[in-house]
């Protein structure tokens, strides 16, 4: 296992724990017991962040298996590579999305065609509106 050194930066949500750390007493015995509360609290806050972040990494998944769901049972192959790269990379252009996908930009402007067809004119134009 590597050792690495962690930055610190000192964000704004953690400063209550960096200010009992910086006013960790001289005094040994006093340092000791406010050392063991500062870690204890931080351990605390890192549990709670990490229970956050596994969940929001859950809705994640579960969003993009509902994704997936709604691309197999209405495009084809061709047209869940476009739907997929434009739901997660957010392309601002044809051009990105053809480097995104490997594709010719007419043969997306193509597939793209054949996606807005099955689809509302609203939600399609929320989709694609903002390639140029």
């Amino acid at each position: 296992m590597k050792k690495r050194r962690i930055a610190e930066s000192r964000q704004e949500e953690s400063r209550k724990y960096y200010e009992a750390f910086d006013s960790t007493p001289e005094e040994m015995g006093s340092a000791l017991y406010s050392l063991q509360e500062n870690l204890s609290d931080v351990e605390e806050e890192i549990s709670a962040l990490e229970a956050r972040l596994n969940d929001l990494y859950s809705l994640k998944q579960q969003i993009l298996n509902r994704l997936h769901k709604i691309g197999v049972d209405n495009f084809e192959e061709n047209e869940r590579k476009i739907l997929y790269a434009i739901v997660e990379e957010s392309p601002m252009s044809i051009a990105d999305l053809s480097d995104m996908i490997g594709e010719k930009e007419s043969r997306i402007k193509d597939v793209i065609t054949v996606m807005k067809s099955k689809m509302d004119k609203a939600n399609a134009q929320l989709l694609f509106g903002n390639l140029k």
